[in-house]
C-alpha cells in the first residue's frame, strides 16, 4: 500500500512540474518569439477546456502569468527599490487572474464548454479585466485578421469547433493534433496581413532619465529643451513623444514651447497635478501657442499608481474618453499599462477610431519583456480591427 502511495505522490508531483513547464513554455512562445505564434496562447483555453483536474490547470495558468509578467517583477523592484514589494506585486496579480480560470472551472466538459464565455468575460471586465493582461482572445488577430469584432465571435467558435472535434482522443493525442493545428495556421500566416500608417504622425523614440518616485522640475525643464530641439529639427509637423514626456506640465512649461515652429504639432505625455496629492497622466497637444489635455488615462497601473482607497496617486477615468478628437480624426489612445489590457482595447474599439496611439515610459524596466507585450499588442489589435497603430516609448 505504502509504494502504491509513493507511486501517485511521484506522479503527481511529476505531473505538477510539467503543468509548470508548459505553461511557462507557452508564454515564452508565444510573447517573445515571432508574431504569429502569439496563437499559441490559444493553448491556454484548450487547457481550461481539457485539464481533468483543477491543481493542474492552476499550475498551467499561475506560471503562464508569471513568466509572461516577469518585467513587472524587475521593473517593480528597480522603481521602488525594494524586492517584496515588486514580489507581492507581481505575485498577486497572476494569482487573482488565475483565480477567475480555476474557480470558474468544472470537471465535466460539458459544463467547462457552458462556463467558458463567462469565465472570458470575467477576465476581459473590471475589476479583475483591470490586472488580467497577455489574455489568449488576442489570438483571434491571427486567424481572423481585420474582422474585428466577428474575428473575435469567429476564433470563440474556432475554439469550440475544435474543443469538440478533439474531445473523443486521448490527451497526448489532443496535444499533438493541438499544436500542429497552431504550427499550421501560424505558417499560413498573411504576412502582408499588416495595416500601412499614412504618417498622420511621427513617433519618437528617446532614451531620457528620470528619477523614481520624484518631481523633479529641472530634470522636466531639461528634457523638454531636448525635445524642443528634436521637433524643429524633424522633417515632420506632427510628432508624437512618449508618456510622462513633459513631465509636470503647468503654464511655466509653455515658455518653452513657444520656440516650437509654427507649423508643427507635439502630442506628448505630462503629468497634470490636480492638488499636493493627486495627478492626472494625459496626452497633451501643444503647438507654440496653445496647449490641451486631449485624453486622460483611463486605467493606471493599480496599487502602485492608481491607489482607488485613498484621494492619493494617479486619478482612473476607466470609462472615460475611450476614443479623443484630433485634426479632425477620432484617434484611440492607449497609455502605458492600458496597453497590455483587453478591456481597454474593446473599449476603444467599440466607438470606431480611425487609428491608435500607444506611448510608454520605460526607463524603469531592465528586462525588455514590457515593451514587446506592449508592442505586440498594439499591432495585433490593429491588425484585428484594421487600424493604424503609432508608439513612442522611452526606454
Amino acid at each position: 500500500m505504502r509504494k502504491i502511495l509513493e507511486k501517485i505522490a511521484h506522479v503527481q508531483f511529476f505531473n505538477q512540474i510539467a503543468s509548470i513547464l508548459v505553461g511557462v513554455i507557452i508564454a515564452y512562445i508565444s510573447w517573445n518569439l515571432s508574431i504569429e505564434l502569439t496563437l499559441s496562447s490559444s493553448l491556454l483555453f484548450f487547457a481550461y477546456l481539457f485539464i481533468g483536474q483543477r491543481v493542474y490547470l492552476f499550475l498551467v495558468v499561475l506560471s503562464y502569468y508569471l513568466f509572461a509578467s516577469r518585467g513587472l517583477l524587475i521593473g517593480t523592484q528597480n522603481y521602488y527599490e525594494s524586492f517584496y514589494i515588486a514580489l507581492l506585486f507581481w505575485i498577486s496579480a497572476s494569482f487573482l487572474t488565475t483565480l477567475v480560470w480555476v474557480v470558474v472551472w468544472s470537471s465535466l466538459f460539458k459544463k467547462r464548454l457552458y462556463l467558458f464565455p463567462f469565465m472570458l468575460t470575467l477576465l476581459i471586465i473590471p475589476p479583475i479585466g483591470f490586472i488580467s493582461w497577455v489574455n489568449p482572445i488576442i489570438s483571434s488577430a491571427i486567424i481572423f485578421p481585420k474582422q474585428g469584432f466577428l474575428g473575435i465571435a469567429f476564433y470563440l467558435l474556432f475554439v469550440y469547433i475544435t474543443a469538440l472535434i478533439i474531445k473523443r482522443y486521448k490527451p497526448f493525442k489532443q496535444s499533438i493534433i493541438l499544436t500542429l493545428i497552431m504550427v499550421f495556421i501560424a505558417l499560413i500566416y498573411n504576412q502582408n496581413a499588416k495595416i500601412e500608417n499614412s504618417q498622420k504622425l511621427h513617433p519618437i523614440n528617446s532614451n531620457l532619465l528620470y528619477k523614481n518616485q520624484a518631481i523633479d522640475f529641472i530634470g522636466d525643464y531639461r528634457r523638454q529643451k531636448k525635445l524642443l530641439l528634436v521637433a524643429n529639427n524633424s522633417k515632420y509637423n506632427q510628432l508624437l513623444f512618449h508618456e510622462n514626456a513633459l513631465g509636470v506640465f503647468s503654464l511655466n512649461s509653455m515658455m518653452i514651447w513657444e520656440n516650437l515652429d509654427k507649423n508643427k504639432t507635439v502630442l506628448a505625455g505630462a503629468t497634470i497635478y490636480k492638488n499636493q496629492n493627486s495627478y492626472d497622466n494625459v496626452l497633451m497637444e501643444i503647438t507654440n501657442s496653445s496647449h490641451k489635455i486631449l485624453y486622460k488615462q483611463r486605467v493606471p497601473v493599480p496599487i502602485s499608481m492608481w491607489k482607488f482607497w485613498i484621494e492619493q496617486g494617479a486619478n482612473a477615468y476607466p470609462f472615460y474618453n475611450p476614443i479623443i478628437e484630433h485634426n479632425k480624426s477620432r484617434v484611440g489612445v492607449f497609455i502605458c499599462y492600458e496597453q497590455l489590457l483587453t478591456y481597454t482595447y474593446l473599449h476603444t474599439m467599440f466607438y470606431n477610431p480611425d487609428y491608435i496611439i500607444g506611448i510608454s515610459n520605460l526607463w524603469w524596466v531592465e528586462d525588455n519583456s514590457i515593451e514587446k507585450i506592449q508592442k505586440r499588442s498594439l499591432k495585433l489589435w490593429s491588425l484585428l480591427f484594421k487600424k493604424e497603430v503609432y508608439f513612442s516609448v522611452n526606454r
